[in-house]
């Protein structure tokens, strides 16, 4: 006779959380056995930045799950991305598939800004490559070009590379994003003694896979990226135990189209135990899974927006796409 209970829950919350135990019963094989074909990266759980709605997008395999105004995380660890898209009018006219012609897996974000990284080009019948190369490349061979001589890494190339007369927009054809690899949190206690601020603590959420990613577009995310790890270290607390509760900012300059802009707010810390038997057991899976999919990079999206002004400052569209 059985031993499981015979009243079920009554909310949905606890209703999965009751099949999700009943499947952890299960022959331990019969998920893994399912889950065999599907590429391991569609499991996580994603979040992007609606631009439309100003709400994230909670998805699992490109399935949305809900769409929330914010969230509390701590970051884990983040890794930067570049990729060179095709021209829009090519994209819209067929002319390429659903990849980059050239791009940069996950690397570490300071690799990229010292341009110390190279970009795997596919060479190809429509683009020309880069730069000349002592032996000239078979047609569809994969060859690495250095990005601090590729010219469509160089500001003000997006132009040439759209085919639009130059001087219009100071951007690079190139880009560039980042992917924070985030703990989703729940707030607890408050924090003891006299702040100027309320702070609380936080555990990881236990009501859901509470692992997620979250990709940016690195030139409109610069200064809140900064903004985070300048929140931690003026409260001498390391980012990886920091809380932040994220937002959306959506932003629609004067030239260009809309686009979404991270808004973070300190929030509070990781609480002991859950930094020490959580978060710092996330970072070897994290680098182990960084490494895996080096060659991953951001999906095309309306990722750009044309800007005028200093080119280090130049935007990009802020709709993250992950992987």
């Amino acid at each position: 006779m059985s031993n499981l209970p015979t009243v079920i829950p009554a909310s949905s919350s606890d209703v999965i959380a009751y099949l999700a135990m009943l499947g952890g019963q299960a022959e331990a094989g019969a998920e893994d056995r399912f889950k065999s074909s599907v590429d391991e990266r569609k499991l996580i759980t994603t979040l992007t930045m609606n631009k439309e709605t100003g709400l994230f997008d909670i998805k699992i395999g490109g399935e949305l799950v809900r769409s929330v105004k914010s969230v509390y995380a701590t970051a884990v660890d983040i890794y930067g991305t570049r990729a060179l898209w095709p021209p829009e009018a090519d994209k819209k006219a067929g002319t390429w598939g659903k990849f980059p012609v050239c791009s940069v897996g996950f690397t570490d974000p300071n690799k990229l800004l010292a341009e110390q990284v190279s970009g795997n080009w596919l060479i190809n019948e429509h683009y020309r490559q880069p730069y000349l190369l002592p032996v000239t490349p078979e047609l569809k061979e994969n060859v690495y070009f250095s990005c601090g001589r590729c010219p469509y890494n160089q500001f003000e190339s997006s132009d040439a590379w759209e085919g639009k007369p130059e001087g219009g927009s100071k951007r690079k054809a190139c880009q560039e994003g980042r992917t924070l690899f985030l703990m989703i949190m729940v707030k607890g206690m408050a924090l003891p003694g006299e702040r100027s601020e309320e702070l609380y603590f936080f555990a990881n959420d236990q009501t859901i896979d509470p692992f997620a990613t979250l990709t940016v577009s690195y030139g409109s995310n610069r200064k809140p990226l900064e903004t985070m790890a300048i929140m931690a270290a003026a409260r001498r607390v390391p980012v990886t135990a920091s809380v932040f509760k994220l937002s959306i900012d959506v932003v629609e300059p004067p030239i260009g189209f809309k686009y979404a802009q991270l808004d973070p707010e300190f929030a509070g810390v990781v609480d002991p135990l859950t930094y020490a038997n959580v978060i710092k057991q996330m970072v070897e899976p994290v680098t182990k899974f960084a490494v895996k999919y080096s060659g991953a990079v951001v999906p095309d999206e309306d990722l750009s927006v044309p800007v005028t002004g200093d080119p280090s400052k130049t935007a990009a569209d802020g709709t993250p796409i992950p992987f």
